[in-house]
């Protein structure tokens, strides 16, 4: 499993978020606290609210995925 933070800071950063996260085979899950949501749910990612660090947890290995989430990575 590897992990990235990143930081989605309105609509539009979600639904790009989501439609990467929902062309990888493997699981995607976001975790902010102690909730964990499936970065794929487009309902479950707006849940936990905007320009908010959350921990990216994927399953697999993506280049493109990687790449498309590179501008919402914050330290």
């Amino acid at each position: 499993m590897k992990q990235v933070n990143i930081q989605l800071n309105d609509t539009e950063d979600i639904l790009e978020f989501v439609r990467e996260a929902e062309k990888c085979e493997f699981d995607i899950d976001l975790k902010l606290g102690s909730v964990l949501i499936d970065g794929k749910s487009l309902l479950g990612v707006c849940s936990l609210g905007l320009a908010k660090n959350v921990t990216v947890q994927y399953h697999g290995e993506s280049p493109e995925f990687m790449k498309a989430i590179q501008k919402f990575a914050v330290a």
